[in-house]
């Protein structure tokens, strides 16, 4: 029984394409997933400080005495158990996601609560104990522990072994203004991720129509990914944008930016269901017309 756990493992380790052809994709690449969570428990340390584990740089072929050199870390800073975007339709008709993990439209003077957590791909996996991340905020925005008093100065904010973090933000009332959010290994110094603060104000919300699109895998046996059309009827008010977000169809769920920009009547909001990411049920969706802070010339009736 051992011998061939040993053996299977192997042979996943080594990318047989046999396997491939006979457990499928998403099978196999979750069977491989499995031996790369039992060689991160026989080597939970991080010998290098660059936030991987030893067991899991060995397993992926990495050098774990080389801060330089792992699998890339991304942060998934808007997190509820999913992960939704914007989508556009390809030439051939199918949507095709859009990576907008890199803004965060933030009211001035008002305190946000995030919920964010590190990642390496679509797998479940752990971080090594001790892992942290250094925050840097621009100058006019603000970071501190949850709950704690707001202080000018980068924070450190500890990684628990699933990868989640918390921290609370507020951009200055006095003086808001774009600027760049930019988290770091704390360790190593290494930046990881960097997200664009972007000074709102809100108007009433607008409750869109949606409708499921019901769409085969682009390659048969992975991850599927379900996408809607969202239409609404164009306020007649004045604004810059309008912000999509989205939050589990449950009271009381925090809502995530999905897209922002001068998007008039529809979008389409993509949302893939990954071994990562621990909630697929229905989901709701908003759009808010908003204005850029400080206030511009450029805004106008839509």
């Amino acid at each position: 029984m051992i011998i061939g756990y040993l053996v299977l493992g192997l042979l996943v380790w080594k990318d047989q394409l046999a396997l491939w052809r006979v457990l499928g994709i998403t099978r196999y690449y979750r069977l491989k997933a499995s031996y790369a969570r039992a060689t991160e428990f026989l080597l939970p340390g991080d010998t290098d400080g660059d936030g991987v584990t030893d067991g899991f740089e060995l397993f992926w072929g990495s050098n774990p005495k080389d801060p330089d050199k792992h699998p890339a870390i991304d942060i998934e800073w808007r997190h509820d158990g999913f992960s939704a975007k914007s989508a556009f339709r390809s030439k051939g008709g199918t949507p095709v996601g859009v990576n907008a993990n890199f803004f965060l439209a933030a009211v001035p003077g008002q305190r946000i609560q995030l919920q964010a957590r590190t990642a390496m791909g679509d797998t479940l996996h752990s971080f090594p104990k001790g892992f942290q991340l250094l925050i840097t905020p621009p100058a006019s925005t603000q970071v501190t522990a949850r709950g704690r008093k707001f202080n000018p100065a980068p924070l450190v904010v500890p990684v628990s072994r699933d990868g989640s973090f918390a921290f609370d933000l507020m951009v200055s009332m006095e003086t808001p203004a774009r600027g760049e959010l930019v988290f770091e290994n704390a360790a190593t110094s290494e930046v990881l991720h960097e997200v664009q603060i972007v000074p709102i104000s809100r108007q009433a919300e607008v409750i869109p129509h949606v409708e499921r699109l019901d769409l085969p895998p682009t390659v048969p046996g992975w991850s599927h990914a379900r996408h809607w059309i969202l239409s609404w009827l164009t306020p007649a008010t004045t604004f810059d944008a309008v912000l999509i977000e989205a939050a589990r169809d449950v009271e009381g769920a925090p809502w995530f930016g999905v897209d922002m920009g001068q998007m008039s009547k529809e979008t389409i909001t993509q949302v893939i269901d990954k071994p990562s990411l621990s909630y697929n049920g229905p989901l709701k969706f908003r759009v808010i017309p908003i204005s850029y802070e400080p206030r511009t010339k450029t805004a106008k009736t839509q």
